[in-house]
């Protein structure tokens, strides 16, 4: 190609290319080649990585998740690939948390804990010349509070010398309740029996849990005093106990004493407090 200016603009298709460069003066004395240098056209766009984990509106109270997604194939002509993993706490990601770029595994777990709540993540694959394509967005919550047990009530009944005692209590969190159970102790803090709760109304986020327990004959567990503590669970595995009070079981009767009073300690039109 003959140039009069030092630079060219060619349109080149897809590949390995070579060039170099020689001078010609205005008689036609040429001059020698220079150096060869060689660089790579590729114009074709990576295809979009697939999130893989954690799975899309997901809870975990691992602050720490392994971000996973699937491996890309940058086509040919391959240039080679990079990926960067953006995750922040606003879907149009305008203050990232978290961006690491230039990862060339398709996996990444961080380093700094995630603070408690709802994150959304994406991840952009970049080959070598520049063309970059984008993964969908995912989100996921990171939860790593127990449930919080803010009422609780307590109502024993005495039925025909069948004790029992009604626990409702009401719970949130934010992941919801998997499960929530009263456990009834001895004063020596032996387990005796455990009961579950059932939600009642609300919302496993929160919601009224209630159960009841009827103590076995006295023989089986005697009058006393117990102890009533109440394990929630969340559905990832946070966990909370604390006592929540305690009930005295008393099936014995009173006893009535009779008092009488001898005939000839009593005078007519007399009258006697016993």
């Amino acid at each position: 190609v003959g140039l009069t200016l030092p630079e060219y603009s060619p349109s080149l298709t897809d590949g390995a290319r070579y060039w170099r460069v020689r001078a010609t003066d205005g008689v036609g004395n040429i001059g020698a080649y220079s150096d060869t240098f060689n660089f790579f056209v590729d114009t074709v766009t990576p295809p979009a990585p697939t999130l893989v984990s954690p799975a899309n509106a997901i809870s975990t109270s691992d602050s720490t998740p392994t971000f996973d997604w699937s491996d890309v194939v940058d086509p040919a002509p391959s240039s080679g690939i990079s990926y960067t993993l953006v995750a922040d706490d606003n879907s149009d990601f305008s203050s990232p948390v978290m961006t690491q770029p230039g990862l060339s595994l398709s996996t990444f777990t961080p380093v700094l804990a995630l603070s408690d709540g709802v994150y959304y993540w994406k991840v952009e694959v970049r080959d070598a010349a520049g063309n970059t394509a984008v993964s969908s967005t995912f989100t996921v919550r990171v939860d790593t509070t127990a449930p919080t047990v803010t009422t609780v009530t307590l109502t024993p009944n005495l039925n025909a010398g069948v004790v029992s005692v009604t626990i409702a209590k009401t719970i949130t969190d934010v992941s919801g309740v998997a499960t929530a159970t009263a456990v009834i102790k001895s004063a020596s803090s032996a387990v005796v029996d455990t009961v579950p709760l059932a939600l009642t109304s609300g919302t496993a986020q929160t919601g009224v849990w209630t159960g009841t327990y009827t103590f076995p004959s006295e023989s089986l567990v005697p009058d006393g005093e117990y102890l009533i503590e109440d394990p929630v669970v969340d559905t990832v595995g946070n966990s909370f106990s604390q006592p929540l009070g305690k009930i005295i079981v008393d099936r014995t009767a009173p006893t009535t004493f009779i008092v009488s009073l001898a005939q000839s300690l009593i005078k007519s039109d007399s009258s006697v407090t016993v």
